[in-house]
């Protein structure tokens, strides 16, 4: 499957999103972001499908063979989102989901884009490729990346402060080049 491209300058907003919505709610841009608080913030209701289905609903999305068959999905009822988020992932992994799912909110993204077609999920590829670069920028921001490196936090150590799994934090270090950045300041 070919990789889709994201329009000019997206990054870049991506980035200002991210540091915008700390400065909105308070924090400093290179502050840990709670994925909760930036939902309830941004008044989007996250529920547990444990706490929205039975037990015979909920088996299907159990981790199997396969892998995980669900882990988030935003809803939309009108003007209004919701996400509802499995519980049978790592807070870590559920916090990545909700900034992805919160991506897809905050981008606007058509939520007819996304249908169940002969039981396979399909979705604008445009959509879902922001909503991966947005939602790991919203738990480590680019201020957040350069203060990783700069005060030289552990992936490890980085990932229980931002909450945010090892993955995403390499990710985000790599993306926004903090620690060739850093580099270039020592020198």
């Amino acid at each position: 499957m070919a990789k889709t491209a994201l329009r000019w300058g997206f990054k870049t907003e991506a980035n200002a999103w991210a540091r915008d919505l700390r400065l909105e709610m308070g924090l400093n841009p290179a502050a840990p972001l709670c994925p909760w608080k930036l939902a309830k913030y941004l008044e989007v209701p996250v529920y547990l499908a444990k706490d929205l289905l039975s037990g015979e609903q909920l088996a299907p999305l159990e981790p199997n063979d396969s892998g995980i068959p669900f882990s988030a999905v935003t809803f939309f009822e009108g003007p209004t989102a919701f996400v509802v988020q499995s519980t049978f992932v790592s807070k870590k992994r559920q916090a990545a989901d909700l900034a992805h799912e919160l991506a897809h909110v905050l981008l606007r993204h058509d939520p007819s884009a996304f249908a169940w077609i002969d039981g396979q999920r399909h979705y604008d590829d445009l959509a879902e490729a922001e909503a991966k670069w947005l939602g790991p920028a919203l738990l480590i921001s680019e201020e957040a990346a350069l203060r990783i490196v700069t005060n030289g936090l552990s992936i490890a150590d980085a990932s229980d402060e931002y909450a945010a799994s090892k993955d995403v934090v390499r990710m985000r270090l790599n993306v926004t080049g903090a620690q060739r950045r850093r580099g270039a300041r020592a020198a």
